[in-house]
């Protein structure tokens, strides 16, 4: 059999890789110009957060942004970004940093999205840098940035403003605690506990998934944000590497948690239970009296018993020795 310690160099590097996510982001930016105050806007906000990952990646991540200006009316937009909402260019403040990402966009309508038919890609990249964002290799705390959208007049006044917040979430949650596996047909069913927020860990755990490792083979479950999984496709018999993830609302990933074992083991279903019993009914009800007695009976006192197998043993030769908690 394949060691632990070896499972686990396969097994920890396909981890890092899983929160991988789209390669564009969208953010739906919306104004509505308040009759008290001409050229204002009053903004309904879709927040759009940044993973470790994405800003490790922000040279290829394109961002998307779709804006409705209904209520006024000019001659072009602009696009920027900056360290501060409303995306303010004043020079009286020095720590206000503003940059321009796109100008000479028309304003044939009120509305409109970026990039569109033949625009150029909009990096993440970019924005980090008119804003004066400088992540380095994005750890650290989180922070935020601001895209505006800027609607101009044909003397280049600015008419109304959108403005959209991006937080950069460098953080990852805490690795779950508590996982504990129980066999089931070619599956695994894990459950585990909510890890507790650490400085270095502080992100909020919002959804989880669990994985099983062996043979150079990794099966994982589907992501949930409860806090129990099931594994399936494994192989009866077989011993498996098991550890959860804990996922931000970014999708940053925690470190695993601490491995734990399990192997599925074959389930006898109703009518090997029934035959193995000592039951002779075919299934039907007309074959003797004693049928749906007997099927009852069978129902209460053999339900879901493990077939006995005669290749393993659930004696103490087959423990595996606990692994310690890696990070």
């Amino acid at each position: 059999m394949i060691s632990p310690e070896h499972e686990w160099a396969t097994f920890a590097p396909r981890l890092r890789e899983l929160p991988a996510r789209a390669s564009w982001l969208l953010l739906a930016v919306s104004t509505a110009v308040s009759p008290a105050l001409a050229g204002a806007a009053t903004l309904t906000l879709d927040d759009a957060t940044i993973s470790r990952a994405e800003c490790i990646d922000r040279a290829s991540q394109d961002i998307q942004l779709t804006w409705d200006f209904s209520s006024s009316s000019g001659s072009q937009y602009q696009i920027l970004a900056s360290n501060t909402s409303g995306c303010s260019t004043s020079s009286s403040t020095s720590s206000i940093t503003t940059g321009t990402l796109v100008d000479g966009i028309s304003a044939s309508s009120t509305s409109g999205t970026y990039p569109s038919s033949g625009d150029s890609a909009l990096p993440l990249s970019d924005a980090f840098s008119a804003a004066g964002y400088s992540p380095g290799d994005c750890t650290g705390e989180d922070t935020q940035i601001y895209l505006c959208v800027e609607l101009l007049s044909s003397s280049g006044d600015v008419v109304a403003t959108a403005s959209a917040r991006l937080k950069v979430q460098l953080a990852s949650p805490p690795a779950p605690t508590s996982v504990a596996t129980t066999a089931g047909e070619n599956a695994l069913n894990v459950s585990w506990s909510a890890g507790t927020a650490t400085s270095s860990a502080s992100a909020t755990s919002r959804t989880y998934r669990a994985f099983a490792a062996a043979g150079g083979l990794t099966f994982e479950s589907s992501e949930t944000s409860g806090k129990s999984a099931r594994i399936t496709g494994l192989d009866n018999g077989t011993t498996y590497d098991v550890t959860v993830l804990a996922y931000s609302e970014s999708g940053n990933a925690s470190d695993p948690s601490e491995l734990t074992f399990g192997a599925p083991v074959a389930v006898n279903d109703f009518w090997e239970q029934y035959q193995q019993g000592g039951g002779s009914e075919n299934g039907g009800c007309e074959h003797g009296r004693a049928g749906p007695l007997a099927l009852l009976g069978v129902v209460l006192a053999l339900a879901l018993v493990r077939r006995r197998s005669g290749k393993r043993s659930s004696g103490p030769e087959h423990a595996r020795p606990a692994k310690e908690e890696r990070s």
